[in-house]
């Protein structure tokens, strides 16, 4: 469901197992464009302490489920959700952090 007025990275709000989660755009939080014509989106639920409210991600794809440690990751001297970046031989992995976004939202 779209909330008016909302900030712009909220793509709206969404039920799941009887609680409403805020759908966070990921792709225009990090000023990443539009999706491909016909993708279909799919969802991250981040799952922080109770106080939180909960969000989930919208992203445009999931290839897979990685670990990575600390020192992999380059720190950005942006300001912003994504703190750090793992550049892979294909991609580029953005390290959100999620105490930003909640910062961001107001």
């Amino acid at each position: 469901t779209f909330l008016p007025n909302a900030p712009t990275a909220i793509a709206g709000i969404a039920p799941h197992h009887g609680e409403m989660i805020a759908i966070v755009d990921v792709r225009t939080m990090l000023r990443q464009g539009q999706p491909a014509a016909g993708s279909r989106p799919k969802f991250i639920l981040l799952d922080q302490a109770p106080s939180q409210a909960r969000l989930a991600f919208e992203v445009d794809r999931i290839r897979e489920t990685m670990e990575a440690a600390e020192s992999d990751f380059q720190k950005l001297d942006t300001v912003g959700p994504a703190d750090a970046v793992l550049d892979l031989p294909n991609d580029r992995i953005h390290r959100i952090d999620p105490l930003a976004i909640y910062a961001s939202l107001g």
